[in-house]
């Protein structure tokens, strides 16, 4: 399994009582990245973009952000990627990314477009490597029902917390639009383990 990471999630908030600033946040959030990999067993790609931030914040003005990148220049370093690694699947984010991040949903634009040109010989990439075509994409997506379940219970026990807050009907996909459900039960310790190196 390979990982594609774009950022470091440099712009992100930092945990309580972790040893980190917004100065060395990203290498700081780097090495909980290689430690969750570590976990996992899964080789990591990193492509060198700053965090772009949420939504209308400043940091999306940023010229190193990932949002102002060039699209031609993400696709072609999604196919090198590709083209080098051989993958049968594709995984991406939704095109809403999720919950809405300007760097997942630009993130799940440009790998659609990689995963189309990957196995076009005329598609000439900067690595020069040969084209492979990857036979599925897949968009990994929140159900709506499971949103708005869990909207529910969180209301329940905090009827004050922003989450709350949250419009079910704005996130997440419509549960008749899922094609393909997998059983990660056996997975849970594993990603469990691998998400707590993440600690900032």
């Amino acid at each position: 399994m390979i990982v594609v990471i774009t950022t470091r999630g440099e712009a992100g908030e930092i945990a309580p009582g972790v040893d980190a600033a917004p100065e060395n946040l990203g290498e700081v959030r780097e090495a909980e990245l290689r430690a969750s990999m570590n976990v996992t067993g899964a080789s990591l790609e990193m492509l060198d973009y700053r965090d772009s931030g949420m939504a209308g914040t400043p940091g999306n003005d940023d010229p190193r952000a990932f949002v102002q990148a060039s699209e031609s220049q993400v696709i072609g370093e999604l196919v090198d990627v590709m083209r080098k690694h051989r993958p049968q699947v594709v995984v991406k984010f939704d095109e809403n990314g999720g919950y809405g991040h300007p760097d997942h949903m630009f993130i799940s634009k440009t790998t659609t477009a990689a995963f189309k040109e990957s196995g076009n010989s005329s598609f000439e990439s900067p690595g020069h490597l040969e084209p492979w075509p990857p036979l599925k994409l897949y968009y990994m997506a929140f159900p709506r029902s499971r949103i708005k379940q869990f909207v529910e219970e969180y209301r329940k026990m905090k009827p004050d917390n922003e989450i709350s807050e949250i419009a079910p009907e704005t996130f997440g996909v419509p549960d008749e639009m899922f094609t393909t459900q997998l059983e990660v039960a056996k997975y849970v310790p594993v990603r469990r383990e691998a998400a707590a190196q993440h600690r900032s």
